[in-house]
């Protein structure tokens, strides 16, 4: 009979416990593909992204409609920039669609130092990666993240898209529209990161897509290349039980 019990109450305390399959992480959703630019030159609109102007604690970014300027949104605020006479404008309006749209819903997020030797591209990269594993995060499925700091340097670029061209490049990409390097800047980021995406919403050489927007609120643009300054701060999101 003392045998049956400590087997029955085992068996409660066990399954009383969480484990990987009660966790789940945020969603993340996408539409079109950057190998639809490149292969078949199609670059029309594909979500109308005024259906998500009712949503809370919404994250994404991407392309307008044709490649004409770039996609991001913090916290359901957008900061949507398109290229006017070579000068950056920023738009607030959900009333517009989309090329390329990735976005998550996340409630709230957690906060971790990055550390002063990471400053690189790639290793932030390894370390999103190794440290969203290791609060929780499968990181085999698409999750975002966010930046918040100071950059050493950061190379952005806004799109304006010559929709009669049909040869897709990346360098053609980044050369469009609008360029630049901030330099000693403080910034916020948020990207996507995901092993199985490449050439969907991450270029074939990165499993990371970011957007950025400068500490004045008047660029807000696609992240080309990132050198990280000494205090950043790393967010994931906090895992959902």
């Amino acid at each position: 009979m003392r045998k049956l019990l400590v087997v029955l109450i085992s068996i409660v305390l066990c399954s009383c416990q969480p484990t990987t399959e009660d966790i789940s992480q945020v969603e993340v959703e996408h539409f079109g593909a950057l190998r639809n630019f490149m292969h078949k030159g199609d670059i029309s609109a594909k979500v109308d992204c005024s259906a998500f102007r009712d949503q809370t604690h919404f994250y994404a970014l991407g392309a307008l409609e044709d490649l004409q300027g770039e996609i991001l949104i913090l916290d359901s605020k957008v900061y949507n920039s398109t290229v006017e006479e070579d000068q950056v404008r920023l738009d607030s309006s959900f009333d517009f669609k989309a090329s390329l749209f990735v976005s998550a819903i996340v409630p709230k997020w957690k906060t971790i130092q990055v550390p002063t030797e990471v400053k690189s591209r790639q290793a932030l990269e390894d370390f999103i990666s190794s440290t969203a594993s290791s609060h929780g995060i499968n990181t085999a499925e698409p999750f975002p993240f966010m930046l918040s700091g100071p950059v050493d340097a950061l190379d952005w670029h806004v799109i304006k898209w010559d929709v009669t061209d049909k040869e897709h490049t990346h360098q053609k990409h980044v050369e469009s529209g609008a360029q630049g390097t901030m330099e000693h800047a403080t910034v916020t980021v948020l990207g996507f990161h995901s092993t199985k995406h490449q050439t969907i919403f991450t270029h074939h050489t990165s499993y990371v897509h970011m957007h950025v927007l400068n500490e004045q609120d008047e660029i807000a643009g696609h992240v080309d290349d990132i050198v990280l300054g000494p205090g950043v701060a790393l967010k994931i999101p906090e895992s959902k039980s």
